[in-house]
Formats: C-alpha cells, structure tokens, sequence
C-alpha cells in the first residue's frame, strides 16, 4: 500500500498529523462535532457528499491524489460562490461560511 493510500483511509481524528501539525486542544466545537465527523467519514467512504449551510449548497469530492475534500459552493440562485480544497471537514465548515458570509456580504443579503 502506498502512504498515500494509507492516509486516505485514515480516519479523520488523524487529519492534524496528516496536515503536519500538532493536533490542537481547542475548545472549537467544529473540530470536536461528532456529526461532522460521521459527514466526513461517509463522505471518505462514498468519495461524494454535500452540505448545507444558510440555502447555499456544496457539492464535496474526494480528491484521489491528495485525500483533500475538494468541492463547489452553489448560491441558493444557483450561482457559483467558490471552489475549496481543505483537508478536512471542519475546515471546509469554516471556510464554506466564511465564503457565504463574504457573498451575502457583497450581494447586500
């Protein structure tokens, strides 16, 4: 098996090693969310999954080289808002709102 094949298998608690840092003890409750880790596991599992968050969607990928969650973000006007890569399903939470913060921001909604 390759390292790259081992990690993509990984569960998700082993994400900060992966991303070569020091797993944090943070009191972020996105980090620690017990359903974003289901999501993010079936979503590994699947290689496909989506998210909701204030109408818009997002269509989420497994990237089969990085590992990464790789995916778009629709406006509820079907519009789309921005590509993201992260790798990790809390990041992708936090940067999916701060990308729909940003466009209801600029679209005065």
């Amino acid at each position: 098996m390759t390292p790259e094949a081992l990690i993509r298998i990984l569960p998700p608690e082993f994400a900060p090693w992966v991303n070569g840092s020091k797993p944090s003890n943070s009191a972020d409750p996105v980090a620690h969310d017990p359903n974003l880790q289901q999501w993010e596991a079936k979503v590994r599992r699947n290689g496909y999954g989506t998210m909701r968050y204030k109408g818009f969607r997002a269509r989420v990928r497994v990237d089969q080289d990085t590992g990464a969650l790789h995916g778009e973000i629709i406006s509820p006007e079907a519009q789309p808002v921005g590509t993201v890569s992260v790798a990790d399903a809390a990041e992708w939470v936090r940067v999916m709102r701060r990308c729909v913060n940003q466009y209801l921001e600029r679209s005065g909604g």
